[in-house]
């Protein structure tokens, strides 16, 4: 009888590992029949019952086999290592799920099991079900400070800053010197509006682990866009952090562009050069999709713009051009009212659109552009440059369009009001002469479908009237670059683009002539 039943296990055996689900089922089932409480058969169907996602069945069957043999416990607990091996996350999580059921006393690596499949979860972009994970494993280890971090990561993913916020101190709390929950907490802090905090957190985590460098990358993010000098007061000039800085493609494109703000050319040729370099050894692979465009783009944009534009600086008066990349394309040239001639300065808001300033919250675009028109001289002629990110075919209103049921127009609207609404309330202290240029015609995207490519022409066209309206109701000027750039197909005429997206100085001379007759009392 015995070999009989052995026979028709390792029959059922095969057919699991060959796919023969339903054969393995009848085999193991006809061993139940003749010994019900058989451990291996019993186990087997257990793990079966989880690729079908029957988690009573499969603890039933996980039960009776403990019974007949305490050692098939110690078998589950394989079978859910044996899963994340493969990558089986789903019938992971059922297992884990089983196995707690089951009362088997391992809650410290049901612990850790779920923290892994939060991160297996997380980096399949399956945020909630992250987040879902790493809330159990610290239900069976309070003082998990990993899973607490991994779960602010989700959150802060998620947009969900208050909770990611209270997660991350939890962690820091629970093990003070952590540092990548410290630069976590800092993203959350920076993103929910909280510059200060953000930095001072950045600061905490470098200080804490001084070989982690992403803490000061992040921190020298925000001196560029801060224009705050003294970052070294924190992290000094030691070298081993000489090192991480002169092998960080991220940290030279972020210093080439605080160079470039400040008229330093011969350290923004520098900062390019060395950026060339470390991509070509190839120390440009390991940063991210989003870091790896941000860093060539303004690497071919810089690069053009130390061409271009005039390297003597003045100091001043200025004309402080606010905006994303856009903000760039002027800097260092003149214009002249009267007897008065202004150089053009910038103060960037990376990635910054419309649509960040017309949210209720308060976010981090907010509030850099904040303290950078906080800390201009009131009264201060300020050029804003935002939108055209938003008028991308696959950034802002089209998506937003698709993905509200809203009509795009409508979108554009609600955006574009608000946005420009939140100018003019910032604007009711420092009282600065406000000019809002509008978007540049697109140029004419050949890796596009040609409907696609009228749709964003649609989008600009639509986008520049309405601020037209809505600047034009409260008293702001508005210089067009919109009309001296188009075609008569919408597109760009190619007279002023330096680029896919910007203007170069090309275009001052019809600046110029505008800021002589919009609101000229003003200046």
């Amino acid at each position: 009888m015995n070999t009989e039943i052995e026979v028709l296990l390792k029959k059922a055996f095969d057919a699991q590992m060959s796919g023969e689900l339903e054969r393995a089922r009848e085999l193991l089932f006809s061993i139940l029949e003749a010994i019900p409480d058989h451990p291996q058969a019993n186990y087997i169907l257990g793990v079966l019952e989880v690729k079908n996602g029957t988690r009573d069945q499969a603890l039933s069957h996980l039960s009776v086999a403990r019974k007949g043999n305490a050692g098939m416990g110690k078998e589950w607990i394989n079978y859910i290592k044996y899963l994340f091996v493969t990558g089986e996350l789903d019938e992971a999580e059922i297992a884990i799920e089983v196995a707690i059921r089951a009362r088997l006393e391992q809650n410290e690596f049901f612990a850790d099991a779920y923290n892994n499949l939060g991160i297996k979860q997380f980096e399949g972009n399956k945020l909630k079900d992250a987040i879902g994970s790493f809330k159990k494993a610290v239900v069976l280890r309070a003082n998990f400070a990993g899973a607490y971090n991994n779960m602010g990561a989700a959150l802060i993913r998620e947009r969900q800053l208050e909770d990611a916020i209270s997660s991350l101190r939890l962690a820091v709390d629970i093990l003070p010197n952590y540092a990548e929950a410290r630069n976590n907490l800092g993203a959350a802090l920076e993103q929910r509006g909280d510059i200060d905090l953000a930095m001072d957190s950045y600061k905490q985590a470098w200080m804490n682990n001084p070989e982690y460098f992403t803490p000061l990358l992040n921190y020298r993010n925000l001196c560029v866009q801060l224009l705050d000098l003294n970052e070294t007061d924190f992290y000094g000039d030691t070298a081993s952090t000489t090192s991480m800085i002169s092998d960080s493609p991220k940290y030279q494109i972020l210093a080439a562009i605080s160079d470039f703000i400040q008229g330093d050319i011969k350290k923004v040729e520098i900062g390019l050069s060395r950026y060339h370099e470390l991509v070509e050894m190839g120390k440009a692979v390991h940063m991210n999709r989003a870091d790896t465009i941000f860093c060539q783009a303004y690497y071919l944009f810089l690069g053009y713009l130390i061409d271009k534009n005039p390297t003597d600086r003045s100091s001043g008066p200025y004309i402080y051009h606010f905006g994303d990349s856009h903000c760039l394309s002027y800097c260092g040239c003149k214009l002249v009212k009267g007897s008065k001639s202004y150089d053009v300065t910038s103060r960037v808001t990376f990635g910054a659109k419309a649509f960040h300033f017309s949210v209720k919250e308060n976010t981090s675009y907010k509030a850099i552009t904040k303290r950078n028109l906080g800390l201009i001289n009131p009264n201060s002629v300020v050029f804003v440059s935002f939108g055209e990110i938003d008028c991308r075919y696959d950034e802002g209103f089209i998506p937003a369009s698709k993905k509200l049921g809203k009509p795009v127009e409508e979108v554009i609207y609600q955006t574009v009001s608000a946005f420009v609404e939140w100018f003019n309330n910032e604007n009711l202290i420092t009282r600065h002469q406000f000019f809002f240029l509008n978007v540049p015609a697109p140029v004419y995207n050949n890796e596009l479908p040609a409907l696609a490519n009228y749709q964003v022409a649609v989008v600009v066209k639509t986008y520049n009237s309405i601020l037209k309206i809505e600047l034009s109701n409260l008293s702001i000027g508005m210089v067009d670059v919109y009309g001296k750039t188009t075609n008569d197909t919408g597109f760009s005429n190619g007279l002023y683009h330096c680029d896919g997206h910007h203007l170069d100085h090309r275009i001052l001379e019809h600046i110029q002539q505008q800021i002589d007759t919009v609101n000229s009392e003003l200046l």
